[in-house]
């Protein structure tokens, strides 16, 4: 071992890839999560907050999907067993988010965001769904691009410098949330 090697920093953790794919409202996602559904059935459906998992799962059966949604909190991942994991949110605290996603056992997750969520909302998603219709996008047409998920990670670092005394409250949905530990 080299001197230099000594002193380089060591990776300790698994880099898991995240994927994002953000529509411009969340009638959008819907309808662009039943088609990744379609195209890969072997799918867990995974939300942050209760809320989020009610209404994805009444979802899912209104369209007679067999996927259960599964809370991010408390899940066993031997549940997520040869089977690609999709979030149906991102959860405002980087660390926990990062966290998660490596306990998960997974070389990707996918993401799935709307510009009209609290998460964006909070950062002129409005502006960004003005923006994408002028440039003639249409509803369904959704964005990937590593930068997305560069800004969201900055997006998500700011609001940890802002909670409230350094702790988080625990929330039943992201609005819920923002409200309790962003005001």
């Amino acid at each position: 071992m080299g001197l230099f090697s000594f002193f380089s920093k060591k990776e300790t953790a698994l880099q898991v890839k995240v994927k994002d794919i953000i529509w411009m409202h969340n009638e959008g996602k819907k309808q662009g999560c039943l088609q990744l559904l379609l195209q890969q059935p072997n799918t867990s459906l995974i939300a942050w907050f209760p809320e989020t998992q009610q209404q994805w799962q009444a979802f899912m059966q209104q369209q007679h999907l067999p996927n259960t949604v599964l809370l991010a909190r408390g899940l066993n991942t031997l549940q997520l067993a040869g089977k690609q994991v999709m979030m149906l949110e991102h959860y405002p605290l980087p660390e926990k988010e990062t966290m998660f996603f490596q306990s998960l056992n997974q070389q990707e997750v996918v993401v799935l965001s709307a510009m009209d969520e609290p998460l964006f909302t909070a950062f002129g998603g409005d502006r960004i769904i003005a923006l994408m219709q002028k440039l003639g996008m249409k509803e369904d047409e959704p964005i990937e691009h590593a930068m997305i998920t560069n800004s969201l990670k900055n997006a998500q670092r700011k609001l940890e410098e802002k909670l409230k005394g350094g702790i988080e409250q625990s929330a039943t949905s992201m609005q819920d949330w923002f409200s309790k530990n962003i005001g």
